[in-house]
């Protein structure tokens, strides 16, 4: 039960009324190791690169001997619905190791401090079924 799809609404106004567009913008793609069984989730950044959105994913992925994992990676997108892959590698993976982040990260979010520090917190779980959750951050500083 792991969200497969991200759809978009459009409306005049933040309030409505919104107009669901018939075809999600990001879904699961056999073509994309890190996104081959769900989307994940997608949180615009609030700053933009060269005219081009920067957002953050968490797609979800079956590994080939059947785990699933999630990581985080970037991506651009020039008008908000077509994206693509920035850096090709998640900037946060489960390390594979028998760790605190051995199986997913997800459930993310970013803040900026007034240093000008990017900030992403994070889920990571450390294992499957049984796993404990545990809450991450990792730093940016431009």
């Amino acid at each position: 039960p792991e969200p497969l799809w991200i759809g978009m609404a459009r409306a005049d106004a933040i309030g409505g009324p919104w107009v669901k567009e018939p075809t999600p913008i990001i879904g699961p793609s056999d073509d994309d190791i890190w996104r081959n069984h769900g989307a994940g989730s997608i949180k615009l950044l609030d700053e933009s690169v060269d005219d081009r959105l920067i957002a953050l994913n968490n797609g979800i992925y079956v590994e080939a001997d059947g785990t699933t994992g999630s990581a985080i990676r970037v991506l651009s997108s020039s008008d908000g619905v077509t994206w693509e892959d920035v850096c090709g590698e998640p900037i946060l993976r489960p390390s594979g190791l028998d760790d605190w982040k051995r199986a997913f990260i997800y459930g993310f979010d970013t803040a900026r401090t007034e240093q000008g520090e990017l900030r992403l917190y994070f889920n990571a779980r450390d294992g499957w079924v049984p796993g404990v959750e545990r809450i991450g951050m990792a730093t940016l500083v431009e």
